[in-house]
């Protein structure tokens, strides 16, 4: 019983040990918050801050982290059963400066996630503009980078379409209509079938289709998910 004690005193102090030099490497540039935000793999998270705050710099450091990482911070389980002087070796290396221990924290790699797995949705380009630039900066194989899908609702929808359009039956090169090419496409139907602008406006035109779209009706009246 004493032994088994022993054993897992010795996993408890490892595993503490290698928490306190993640909280460190990445403590030099995050506060405490933010590192926890960065160190939750598993599960929902939801991160309430204000403008200006460092939302981005959160959302970046955890794509990079889930990538390098995985679930390393919280993940308890050992390869091996640490010796003492493992134990020790780990907490003696926390008097490293960061830099020095970015270099051990790779042992401790826990089902790190495909970048091709990360989708990081914003509400501009701008926004999306910056994670990619920053993930650039992180790291140094462009697969990497570039393989995360990062982007607005509409631009990662898009690029879905553009890669998997045929399964929904849409053809290679199609065209996304703005504002304004709906408009001009709504009259020029209206006029093709004699409908005069002065009965019923082109935009509650817009608006009606808009909302079968939106309540999935076919427009031979018919529901799309009907044979689902």
């Amino acid at each position: 019983m004493i032994q088994d004690n022993n054993k897992q005193t010795l996993n408890e102090r490892y595993n503490a040990a290698k928490r306190k030099l993640f909280e460190k490497a990445y403590g030099s540039f995050l506060n405490p918050e933010q590192c926890r935000a960065v160190f939750t793999a598993n599960g929902p998270l939801l991160v309430l801050a204000g403008a200006g705050s460092g939302k981005t710099t959160v959302l970046v450091n955890r794509i990079s982290y889930l990538i390098k990482y995985g679930n390393a911070y919280y993940d308890d389980m050992l390869r091996e059963e640490p010796t003492l002087e493992d134990v020790l070796a780990l907490e003696e290396a926390y008097s490293l400066e960061p830099s020095e221990i970015e270099g051990i924290l790779p042992r401790f790699i826990s089902d790190p996630c495909p970048p091709w797995r990360i989708l990081a949705i914003t509400f501009t380009n701008k926004a999306a503009k910056e994670i990619r630039d920053r993930l650039s900066r992180t790291f140094d194989d462009e697969d990497v980078s570039g393989g995360v899908w990062a982007g607005t609702f509409h631009s990662i929808c898009l690029r879905i379409l553009r890669k998997h359009g045929e399964l929904l039956g849409f053809r290679q090169g199609f065209s996304i209509y703005d504002t304004d090419d709906k408009k001009h496409l709504v009259i020029e139907c209206m006029k093709e079938m004699g409908i005069s602008d002065k009965i019923i406006a082109p935009k509650d035109v817009s608006s009606y289709i808009s909302s079968a779209k939106d309540t999935l009706i076919h427009p031979d009246g018919d529901r799309m998910l009907s044979d689902i």
